[in-house]
């Protein structure tokens, strides 16, 4: 008997057909929506007016309505804009586009863009007509809209592996996770480089040497346009009425060590930024820098907090995306393990910044409460390692683990008052006239400790700071039953025995 040969993979109708034949497509629903070949020169055309754009950093600008016509046209031309309706919601938006060009009230500006994104968002609901429309089924159509960069990212690939892996060999299959992968891990990887970059010179350096830091800026604000351009054709090419909901399939092992690894690699350079800057030519790059070690570790804080709050939701996600198969993987667990810790450096190097400043300068609301959410952040990776080992793996226990973590904190704080402490830990620095920059930054919790431990300063800074206590007389007035307060009645009979 003659065997048959092998039945060739079939990809979808949208990529496989070539252009200018009709065939008859399958229901949205039933495969993914990628980018096609006649797409390309919206997404180009979108991402470098985007670069322009916000490169301008003004809204009312010639750059910002050149960006977003680009838009409307790229989805006049490459969407499945068929209908009279569409059409005038797409000219309406290249109006209000241009507006941008004309007016220079910000506020205005902020309107204009956000009317053409709703044109846009609509003009792509083909089979709607405006005077039928639904709240929500606009709201669905900005759901889908918000979901669709996360299905490019996982779909994509495999336009590329269609388009040139004809055959189903091993090595030419390695080639979609690899892509996934790199497609994951290289926008997180400019992202968080970014953040570390602006929070710590020595660290930007290692890029600045190389050129790429003015090369990354433009590929990631093309990727912002490209992105927006491919989104709303996505959307214009997706059945009204067919949600397509986030993919519930399992990332690769491959695709999974890369974003792991590339985590790895860079939050690395960054601790040998923090040993090399302890050194000889760490010093030398700081006075090339003008800059002292002291001036330059009371920087960046900020910026190293929001890099451990997106790994941890990026080592979330990964955790939940891969629980098929990661859960007995040693180098998925070590290099998660390693993501953990490098961040967890992070976070203390982050916390040792914000001390310095605070040595330096007093502390305030906003330093305090940055110093909590460290604290909180790193109970938040303690309880991500104890996930990534397999702790309880059966059952759901992480989303509760952190907000119940976040409740205990929180409550804590209450008890403690923080204003209080706050008030005291300025009250203790050698240099008190520093309180007098923070008080306006107080409520009456923290007023009423400097009224009550008044005494303690020199008489000059006494009166000074008595006469700012004494200013607003509303925590004066707390005998009202509907503004009773306990912080506010205990720092009126404080501040009425100081100021009467």
């Amino acid at each position: 008997m003659t065997s048959q040969p092998p039945i060739p993979p079939q990809h979808p109708t949208s990529l496989a057909t070539p252009l200018g034949t009709s065939s008859p497509p399958p229901p949205s629903s039933a495969r993914p929506i990628v980018i096609e070949k006649r797409w390309i020169s919206a997404l180009i055309g979108a991402g470098v007016g985007a670069d322009l754009a916000l490169r301008v950093l003004t809204v009312t600008s010639l750059a910002t309505s050149m960006s977003l016509i680009a838009l409307a046209v790229g989805l006049l031309v490459g969407g499945r804009i068929s209908t009279c309706q569409g059409r005038t919601l797409i000219g309406l938006a290249v109006l209000w586009a241009a507006m941008l060009s004309i007016r220079t009230d910000p506020r205005l500006a902020m309107f204009n863009v956000a009317a053409v994104g709703l044109l846009l968002l609509v003009a792509t609901m083909r089979e709607s007509r405006v005077g039928d429309l639904r709240p929500s089924a606009v709201l669905a159509q900005a759901s889908a809209a918000a979901v669709e960069p996360v299905l490019l990212v996982v779909e994509t690939p495999g336009y590329f592996r269609a388009a040139f892996c004809r055959e189903a060999n091993g090595r030419r299959e390695l080639l979609l996770p690899v892509m996934r992968g790199i497609a994951i891990a290289v926008p997180l990887a400019i992202v968080l480089g970014s953040l570390l970059g602006s929070a710590d010179v020595v660290f930007a350096s290692f890029f600045s040497h190389l050129g790429l830091s003015p090369i990354l800026g433009h590929l990631l604000l093309f990727g912002v346009g490209a992105g927006c351009m491919a989104t709303v054709l996505r959307l214009a090419h997706r059945d009204v009425g067919s949600p397509r909901p986030l993919s519930t399939r399992s990332l690769g092992r491959v695709e999974t060590l890369i974003v792991l690894v590339t985590l790895d690699l860079l939050f690395a350079s960054f601790v040998f930024a923090q040993l090399l800057a302890r050194s000889d030519a760490g010093d030398a790059l700081l006075m090339a820098e003008g800059l002292t070690y002291r001036s330059y570790a009371r920087g960046g804080f900020f910026q190293l907090l929001w890099v451990a709050s997106i790994t941890m939701t990026v080592l979330l996600a990964l955790r939940s995306s891969t629980a098929a198969w990661a859960r007995r993987d040693r180098l998925f667990l070590a290099s998660s393990m390693t993501a953990v810790v490098l961040t967890l450096v992070i976070v203390m190097v982050a916390v040792g910044r914000l001390h310095l400043y605070i040595d330096d300068n007093g502390l305030t609301p906003l330093r305090f409460y940055s110093t909590v959410f460290s604290v909180w952040i790193g109970i938040g990776f303690a309880l991500v390692a104890l996930r990534i080992g397999g702790w309880r793996s059966g059952q759901a226990w992480m989303t509760s683990a952190l907000v119940g973590s976040g409740l205990v904190v929180l409550f804590a704080l209450n008890v403690a008052n923080p204003e209080a402490i706050i008030a005291r830990h300025n009250l203790a620095r050698p240099e008190q006239r520093s309180i007098l920059f923070h008080v306006d930054k107080l409520t009456e919790d923290g007023r009423a400790v400097l009224a009550a431990d008044i005494d303690r300063f020199e008489p000059k800074l006494r009166a000074e700071l008595r006469t700012r206590l004494c200013e607003d007389e509303s925590a004066l007035d707390s005998d009202r039953l509907l503004h009773w307060n306990l912080g506010r009645r205990n720092a009126g009979r404080a501040l009425t025995d100081l100021c009467r």
